[in-house]
């Protein structure tokens, strides 16, 4: 059976949903914001995949930007400065691409900078924006599940995480975090699933 445990700190709450040997942690913040992340048994199976899944993911976000260069991308410098932390110089580069209003990539940037400054509804605007121009986006439809998760709204991530898959069904990251959205949600051997998917499509 699961049971909640819950612990009240000076900026933070954090709720502990057990199931077996799994624990997922969600933090929810005084100021509206929320992390989820999966805290397991280490000794367990369900560990060692959540956690190859997160190294692939880490490994992902590392090599996007130098990829983005090798390929010219327009963008590659606003990924550049966001890898590095710089997101006020990442903003004003793409200040000074204001024409680019239709292109998705744009507000997609947007919504990455609003998001890593923990402007939630902002972030949303921009991941929205983009679906709207292309509604193909899959990237989009991930980052906003992201944030929705975020905000406590596991069911519409899951929807948004959803489709990202149904567009691009070879996108690892978006099966990782479905699996920590679906875990959140107290479905296990769905989450479960998703990380075997996750980890069988980047085994690295």
């Amino acid at each position: 059976m699961w049971r909640r445990q819950k612990r009240s700190g000076f900026s933070q709450t954090h709720v502990r949903l057990k199931y077996a040997k799994h624990t997922i942690r969600l933090e929810i913040h005084r100021d509206g914001s929320g992390v989820i992340g999966p805290w397991f048994n280490r000794n367990s199976r369900l560990w060692r995949l959540v956690f190859g899944s997160f190294c692939a993911a880490c490994v992902a976000d590392m090599t996007f930007s130098a990829f983005a260069f090798a390929n010219d991308s327009p963008y590659a410098d606003v990924q550049l400065k966001i890898d590095l932390g710089q997101l006020n110089d990442a903003s004003l580069l793409l200040n000074k691409r204001s024409k680019d209003q239709g292109n998705p990539w744009f507000h997609y940037y947007q919504g990455r900078i609003s998001s890593l400054r923990f402007k939630n509804e902002e972030s949303l605007k921009h991941f929205t924006k983009a679906i709207q121009i292309n509604p193909k986006h899959a990237k989009s439809f991930a980052a906003r599940a992201l944030v929705k998760g975020r905000m406590g709204d596991f069911s519409a991530a899951l929807t948004d995480l959803d489709q990202a898959i149904a567009i691009d069904p070879g996108y690892a990251k978006a099966y990782s975090n479905r699996g920590v959205t679906r875990g959140a949600m107290q479905n296990n051997q769905a989450a479960l699933a998703d990380f075997n998917q996750a980890i069988r499509l980047d085994p690295r």
